[in-house]
C-alpha cells in the first residue's frame, strides 16, 4: 500500500470517528410553551422609577438622569391593562398625567409579539384619538415583576429626549 492511500485512509477514519462522536451528542429538551404577552400584561402596575435620557448628547456618560422624585411622591401612578377588552386605565396619583386617563391599547404585533420583525416591541396607547407609542424595554410575561417602557419625544422628526418608566406589578 502506498503512502498516499494510507494518508487517505487515515483521514477517512478520523473523519468517521469525528462525525460519529458529533452524532452522539444529546438533544436539547423542548423549552416548553411560549409565554403569552396578553396574559403577562393583563395586570396593574405601580410606577417605581423614571430615567430621562438625552438622545442627542455627544457625551454618553451624561446622557441619563434619574428623575423618579418628580414622578413618584406619596401617591404614585398606577397603570392597568385589560387584555380581554384591550383597554387601559391610568391613575396619575400626585404625578403628571402623561398617558391619558384611559383608552385602548395594542401590541405592534398581536399574533407573535415576542417574535416581531420590528424590534424593540411597542405598545400603542390610544386616548381621545391620539396614539402614544411606548417602546418595551423587555418582554412582558406573567412571570415578570416589572413593566418597562421608553417614551420618546422628538424635535424636527428626530429623537431629542426619552423617558424610561419602570412599573412594578401589583
Amino acid at each position: 500500500m502506498s503512502f498516499l492511500s494510507m494518508k487517505y485512509i487515515s483521514i477517512l477514519l478520523i473523519s468517521l470517528i469525528t462525525f460519529g462522536m458529533l452524532g452522539c451528542q444529546e438533544e436539547l429538551p423542548p423549552i416548553g410553551e411560549p409565554f403569552d404577552k396578553l396574559v403577562g400584561i393583563n395586570a396593574s402596575f405601580k410606577l417605581i422609577g423614571v430615567t430621562q435620557v438625552d438622545e442627542r448628547t455627544k457625551i454618553p456618560d451624561n446622557a441619563q438622569l434619574d428623575i423618579s422624585g418628580f414622578f413618584i411622591k406619596n401617591d404614585p401612578p398606577v397603570i392597568s391593562f385589560d387584555a380581554n377588552a384591550m383597554t387601559y386605565t391610568y391613575t396619575p396619583g400626585d404625578s403628571p398625567n402623561f398617558l391619558g386617563e384611559s383608552g385602548s391599547w395594542k401590541f405592534t404585533n398581536d399574533e407573535f409579539p415576542a417574535q416581531a420583525n420590528e424590534f424593540p416591541e411597542n405598545i400603542v396607547l390610544t386616548n381621545n384619538g391620539e396614539d402614544l407609542t411606548l417602546v418595551l424595554q423587555k418582554t412582558i410575561r406573567e412571570i415578570e415583576t416589572t413593566l418597562e417602557f421608553k417614551l420618546v419625544k422628538e424635535c424636527d422628526d428626530t429623537p431629542a429626549v426619552s423617558y424610561i418608566y419602570i412599573f412594578e406589578r401589583l
